[in-house]
């Protein structure tokens, strides 16, 4: 019992200090449900990004939707897709994306520098190309999914510096490494909402996408 005290302690004057993964169960205050919550997202880390990408990267597109027309009611089919991709790309390249860039160093500005260009560049060169395809190609087809992005990208790109680069610097810098991902999808919300309208906007009226 002294030993999970100490335990607790150690993590509460850390704030969101690491768990160890042994710690055991009759060690987490039951009382607390914010650090039973904290112990999970760290045991659990692909399973916690994945919820959290899924649910805001699917409230971006039906954000984006309403922006585009509000009296059209929401299109299951392109929220779904872009949901599915959120919750997957959570899940299978974001979260070891973000452990590996720890490689980098824990702390310091050269350190979160190197981790916001890693992370610009798998925006650029995967995020992007991943999103349109995975989003555009069951409704419309391969060739014009691939006409899509080649028509996007660039725009798209940019902007996603514009708002990654400053956003990333501020989390790699100030945010604990395990609520790292989970904290960029709440940036996530805007990118979502910019991928899915610029995808769609210029097609809402002929109904290409729709």
């Amino acid at each position: 019992q002294a030993q999970c005290s100490e335990t607790i302690l150690a993590c509460k004057q850390a704030r969101f200090a690491l768990l160890p993964r042994s710690l055991p169960e009759v060690c987490v205050p039951m009382a607390n449900r914010w650090w039973r919550f904290n112990a999970w997202t760290q045991r659990q880390p692909r399973t916690f990004n994945a919820l959290v990408a899924a649910g805001l990267g699917g409230a971006g597109d039906i954000t984006s939707q309403k922006v585009e027309n509000a009296e059209r009611g929401i299109d299951g089919t392109r929220t779904g897709l872009v949901v599915a991709y959120y919750a997957g790309a959570a899940a299978v390249f974001w979260t070891p994306l973000f452990v590996a860039v720890e490689r980098f160093g824990a702390s310091g500005l050269k350190a979160a520098a190197a981790k916001v260009v890693a992370f610009n560049v798998a925006v650029a060169l995967i995020e992007v190309p991943a999103f349109t395809l995975f989003t555009a190609a069951p409704r419309v087809g391969w060739e014009r999914a691939v006409t899509l992005l080649r028509e996007t990208y660039v725009e798209t790109v940019v902007s996603g510096l514009a708002m990654w680069v400053p956003g990333m610097a501020a989390i790699f810098w100030a945010v604990p490494v395990h609520l790292r991902l989970s904290i960029s999808y709440t940036i996530d919300f805007a990118w979502a909402f910019k991928l899915s309208h610029t995808l769609n906007r210029d097609h809402a009226v002929t109904g290409a996408l729709a």
